[in-house]
């Protein structure tokens, strides 16, 4: 994904979603055994131009540990950001006109968030 944000400041706040191929996509890649998987990793190259005109490239890579256990990943999840990534994908919707699917967006969000609120910072995130 290569997205253009031309001027960034401290306070833009961007988000993503990332899923996994298929099952049946990953079954057929001979270089991966998904019951040794335990990590998924992911990177973002962020490439920018710097005040003084120099070109620069950060390069930010992690993993995270699978889990099947959606109940549990939610009640741990970080709030502050899955309400960003609601916010700015209900906009993009309402922008293009499809307010009902906004709508949907939102209210199914805040309803997940609110049935999986587990501790403080959630509910101030919340």
């Amino acid at each position: 994904m290569v997205r253009d944000l031309g001027n960034v400041t401290e306070e833009t706040e961007i988000t993503f979603e990332y899923r996994l191929k298929s099952i049946k996509d990953l079954v057929k890649m001979e270089d991966l055994d998904l019951t040794k998987m335990r990590f998924f990793p992911f990177q973002a190259q962020i490439s920018y131009s710097a005040l003084d005109g120099s070109k620069c490239v950060r390069i930010i890579s992690n993993q995270k540990e699978i889990s099947s256990d959606r109940d549990q990943l939610e009640r741990n999840a970080n709030y502050r950001i899955l309400s960003t990534n609601a916010i700015q994908q209900s906009s993009k919707l309402a922008k293009r006109g499809q307010m009902t699917e906004a709508q949907v967006i939102a209210k199914t969000w805040k309803r997940r968030m609110r049935e999986q609120i587990s501790n403080e910072d959630q509910a101030q995130d919340y």
